[in-house]
């Protein structure tokens, strides 16, 4: 299998504005409010301290357990093609313990997203159309319950290539959505840790 990894250039920091690599790891954003840059279109998401973080001391939480699926997007995104990795812990969810990386998101019903899942050991690609979510990929691999994961996914033209801890799963073809934000998720009563949320835009060869 491939190795994922990303070009160290990653712009430090709560926010940068696209189309440029960033990194968003949560440490100098304000605990108990949203990280610059962030808009919540559903759930409960918040600035942590976490003492397992990747990075110390903070991460983004997602604390709603009444939501069906929570999201969060950068406001001033904009990527096409692109590399993108976060790093995340699922802490409970009696329903689902799940993790996601949106991309090429156009609004709240209409986007992709990439989603690990601790209670199914699996990973799936997913297409929202107004809302109705449907799955375009995906494959079984274990995601242990309270430890930190690494999911990522590379999108290049309608080729998107999906990621668990550095390593390539699978390829799907999708060109419905080509350009739009980024942002995380999650699922039903998920409470998730998320961390390093990294984003490069990508060169189309």
């Amino acid at each position: 299998m491939a190795t994922f990894g990303f070009l160290m250039f990653f712009v430090a920091g709560s926010a940068a504005a696209a189309p440029a690599s960033a990194r968003w790891d949560f440490d100098k954003d304000r605990v108990g409010e949203l990280p610059k840059g962030f808009e919540i279109y559903s759930g409960q998401w918040k600035v942590k301290a976490d003492p397992t973080a990747p990075s110390q001391p903070n991460v983004l939480a997602q604390e709603a357990t009444n939501e069906t699926w929570p999201g969060i997007v950068v406001n001033d995104s904009d990527y096409g093609n692109l590399r993108a990795e976060v790093k995340f812990k699922t802490i409970s969810g009696s329903e689902d313990q799940a993790a996601g990386i949106i991309f090429r998101y156009q609004d709240r019903g209409n986007f992709y997203v990439l989603r690990a899942n601790a209670d199914e050991d699996n990973v799936e690609l997913f297409q929202f159309v107004h809302g109705i979510r449907t799955g375009i990929k995906g494959q079984n691999v274990k995601v242990p319950h309270g430890t930190w994961q690494a999911l990522g996914v590379e999108a290049v033209a309608p080729t998107i290539t999906c990621f668990f801890n550095g390593e390539e799963l699978f390829t799907a073809k999708h060109d419905r959505y080509k350009q739009g934000k980024v942002g995380l998720w999650t699922k039903a009563d998920s409470v998730t840790h998320f961390d390093n949320f990294l984003v490069q835009p990508h060169a189309q060869p």
